[in-house]
């Protein structure tokens, strides 16, 4: 009874392993069109006034944000220590439709804010 349990772990053991090896991630590497697009919205449609950042500086900031089922944003969460920087961008964060994108899911952001 001894030798078949052993013999039972290695085949089960190595029945794990190959299927391991076999076993492909549920990613795609690289962005996909519809993030492509969607990034593009994004950069085209932010303007900042010259006020929100000093000239000379620049800051990153994560964005959090959600959509609806006709892609309407409806949650933006910025995460700056600028309450105005802040202010801004949650304002027109809330005016953008992408539709290109799953709704209702957590999606992230890092904005580059550089004055020029």
């Amino acid at each position: 009874m001894n030798i078949k349990n052993k013999i039972s772990k290695v085949v089960l053991v190595a029945a794990l392993l190959i299927g391991g090896y076999n076993a492909k991630p549920n990613t795609i590497v690289g962005l996909s069109p519809e993030a492509i697009e969607t990034e593009k919205t994004i950069k085209d449609y932010f303007q900042f006034p010259q006020i929100i950042t000093p000239v000379n500086e620049s800051q990153k900031v994560e964005v959090l944000f959600t959509t609806n089922l006709l892609g309407q944003v409806d949650f933006v969460l910025a995460k700056t220590l600028d309450a105005n920087l802040k202010s801004e961008i949650e304002k027109q964060f809330l005016k953008l439709n992408l539709i290109k994108i799953k709704s209702e899911v957590v999606h992230s952001v890092t904005l580059n804010i550089k004055a020029v």
